[in-house]
């Protein structure tokens, strides 16, 4: 038997909706081959905590193993405006996942 790591991939399916102006629920499942760990989250390419006092539950780093799914929570101490948001995670092996999420 090859002592080689697992080979595989990582591929996040993320489904997004905001529940209120202070709130961002994020849908998360690892349909790849392997454990994905996302280590961050950007919006409107800034950190979550410097955005309206962001923060998610649970927090990162987020470990997600094959085939495994996940809820986040994102909050903020005061209102995102109304409109398009962008946001991205990012995971351990350097990849991006962005999302778009509409405010209203």
């Amino acid at each position: 038997m090859s002592s080689q790591a697992k080979r595989g991939f990582e591929y996040l399916d993320i489904w997004a909706i905001s529940n209120s102006r202070s709130e961002i629920l994020i849908n998360v499942k690892n349909i790849g081959t392997i454990e994905a760990i996302i280590t961050k989250i950007l919006i409107e390419g800034k950190p979550l905590n410097a955005v309206n006092g962001g923060r998610s539950n649970p927090r990162t780093p987020i470990y997600l193993k094959e085939r495994g799914s996940e809820t986040i929570i994102l909050n903020f101490s005061s209102s995102l405006p109304a409109g398009i948001t962008n946001m991205v995670l990012y995971t351990y092996s350097g990849k991006e996942y962005p999302k778009t999420v509409v405010i209203t």
